[in-house]
């Protein structure tokens, strides 16, 4: 689906690429199969036209901005870049968001950290949509993360 999905934006004029909002899903995609480098070109140049907003000048762009650190830092995390990946989640308001960290550690591979992260955070609620997201794939098998996402009562 993805590839599909890259042919797709690949075959349009360039248009597109100057909308940031077309270039974050395309970033998206090419993380989705797995394509990095190219990903973290896209999103790397979308900082220069999203600048970080206050919400309350720009709604769109500063959620844009903050998604797109945020893709970033898992992209920056599944080459194995912890300090950059950290870095990108520190340019949005979600620094101390646990599942976010989570997120950044699975990507790692740090299964035991994440799913810590995960129980510290007490977002049971949250963690069935958590297991459906790619970034934490790496979760998906691992039992301590099976229990932690199992319905409780």
């Amino acid at each position: 689906m993805a590839d599909r999905t890259l042919e797709w934006f690949e075959s349009r004029t360039s248009d597109w690429k100057r909308d940031p909002g077309q270039s974050y899903v395309y970033a998206i995609v090419l993380s989705q199969a797995g394509r990095w480098d190219q990903s973290q070109a896209v999103l790397e140049d979308m900082f220069e036209v999203v600048p970080s907003v206050a919400w309350d000048v720009d709604q769109r762009a500063s959620v844009l901005h903050d998604n797109a650190a945020l893709e970033l830092a898992y992209v920056l995390a599944r080459q194995g870049h912890r300090d950059q990946a950290f870095r990108a989640v520190g340019l949005t308001k979600w620094t101390t968001n646990l599942v976010v960290r989570a997120w950044g550690e699975a990507a790692l591979g740090e299964r035991e950290r994440a799913v810590e992260l995960l129980r510290e955070s007490g977002v049971e609620f949250y963690m069935h949509n958590l297991a459906m997201t790619n970034h934490c794939d790496s979760l998906l098998d691992y039992p301590p993360f099976q229990e932690l996402i199992r319905p409780k009562g």
